[in-house]
């Protein structure tokens, strides 16, 4: 549920906000219809999907532990494995 709640957030502050550079910039401000179907749209496609994705995926304790195991590297890592293999060659 937080991706939706960080979702929803960020369609509060992005959307208008686009909105207001967008009619600054063309010079006038969009019509109310254009207005409400830009927001709607976002909304259901930005929000929306995360709503869906995250009732089929919940992230509970037991999945998280089994993903858990590939998240123990270091930050180097990659350096590791490409220096060992230029050194294979």
């Amino acid at each position: 549920m937080k991706a939706v709640f960080a979702a929803t957030k960020s369609w509060v502050v992005g959307i208008p906000l686009g909105l207001a550079i967008r009619g600054v910039q063309a010079g006038h401000f969009p019509a109310s219809a254009f207005i409400l179907v830009s927001l709607g749209s976002t909304f259901v496609l930005l929000v929306g999907w995360r709503a869906v994705f995250t009732a089929l995926f919940p992230n509970d304790e037991q999945s998280r532990k089994k993903r858990d195991i590939y998240k123990k590297g270091s930050p180097l890592e990659l350096f590791e494995l490409l220096s060992s293999l230029v050194r294979r060659w």
